[in-house]
């Protein structure tokens, strides 16, 4: 039953979750998702950052394990056995409103790529949250970096789906 509940949420999230490369060229690319939750902007802003771990996809980790995933006012960070993975570092936090983190998220960071995520806020007219993510990702590389937009913009849909997906399922 649990399963055919997470398919069906993940069916009406899929549904009305707005994503997209809204440009990409041989130097950069910038993703965009966006969506609204019945959820106040508390409640989303503590499941993005406090529960990172309950809706991150434990495939998209170096350990397997999503509840290894922190994010706090230092970083984007994974830790275990004394293993580290500093997967972004946070330039900004606006409690229940915006944060904004620095580097390239996985195997970006093999390419020496610079990136800037920005997770941000806002209360809807019904009182729910719009929760709107944009990661402008550029650098130097030997790569056609409009190549890997559409690889990263279905990293990044998959994990926005499941955050609303996450939030859905505690309505």
């Amino acid at each position: 039953m649990r399963l055919i509940t997470y398919l069906l949420l993940t069916l009406v999230a899929s549904i009305t979750v707005h994503a997209e490369v809204s440009k990409s060229a041989t130097d950069g690319f910038i993703i965009e998702h966006k969506t609204t939750v019945t959820h106040d902007i508390a409640t989303v802003f503590a499941t993005m950052t406090d529960k990172v771990g309950d809706w991150w996809n434990p495939e998209h980790t170096y350990s397997g394990i999503s509840n290894n995933l922190k994010i706090d006012k230092a970083c984007f960070c994974e830790r275990w056995d004394g293993n580290l993975v500093h997967h972004l570092d946070l330039a900004i936090w606006m409690e229940n409103s915006k944060v904004v983190f620095e580097g390239g998220l996985g195997p970006l960071k093999d390419f020496g790529l610079d990136g800037t995520m920005i997770w941000s806020l806002d209360t809807d007219e019904d009182g729910g949250t719009t929760i709107h993510w944009k990661y402008y990702v550029n650098g130097f590389t030997d790569t056609d970096l409009a190549a890997f937009a559409p690889v990263v913009d279905s990293v990044l849909a998959e994990q926005f789906k499941r955050l609303k997906a996450n939030l859905e399922s505690t309505s």
